[in-house]
């Protein structure tokens, strides 16, 4: 479920009105039918950028709760290659690709789309000009690109900031932790086991 926090927000907030609280827990109620038949492999998978909003009967049944942070460098780089793997680019442009990933810090997977239209949109121009017989993404086109599309997300976002520590208390980051402690209790090859090490 994208957006989970829009069906299944705190119970306790302003917003609710009787009929949203019927609904989660109606909600809660089927989800807790789903577990009583472990054969029956289903699989709740939640995705949302609010998940302080979420109720905490939600949270109890999300026991993995994994934050998708903004890509790294090497990532970044990645995803414009994979983006274009489509389209015909200069030899200086294909090189590029590596140093903009390096330079585009804060920039999400949904930004770096945005690049790759702008720079095949600026191909296709020329192109639509007659300047160019087919559409070649220059190392021009992209660079420009990154100007046009600035990051949608910085490190002074409190948006950012927020889920961050979020996943420090109640998220994977907060299991890591445990796990030294969850694997002395029980001996290493039991913490393996049960996956805690």
């Amino acid at each position: 479920m994208d957006e989970i926090d829009a069906l299944l927000e705190k119970r306790t907030s302003a917003a609710s009105r009787s009929s949203r609280l019927e609904v989660v827990n109606e909600f809660m109620s089927q989800w807790d039918g789903l577990a009583a038949d472990l054969n029956q492999g289903v699989l709740v998978l939640g995705a949302t950028n609010r998940p302080f909003a979420l109720d905490d009967a939600v949270l109890r049944r999300l026991p993995r709760r994994l934050l998708i942070d903004l890509p790294d460098a090497s990532a970044r780089a990645r995803i414009l290659q994979q983006l274009l793997r489509e389209d015909t680019l200069t030899g200086e442009a294909r090189e590029l690709l590596g140093q903009l990933g390096a330079l585009a810090e804060f920039y999400s997977g949904s930004d770096l789309k945005n690049v790759a239209l702008s720079a095949g949109l600026r191909a296709a121009q020329r192109v639509a000009a007659g300047h160019d017989a087919a559409p070649i993404i220059g190392a021009d086109d992209l660079r420009t690109a990154f100007v046009e599309v600035p990051a949608s997300l910085s490190e002074q976002m409190d948006s950012l900031t927020e889920l961050r520590r979020w996943n420090d208390v109640y998220g994977e980051a907060r299991g890591r932790e445990g796990c030294d402690s969850v694997a002395s209790l029980f001996g290493q090859r039991k913490a393996r086991r049960f996956g805690f090490a």
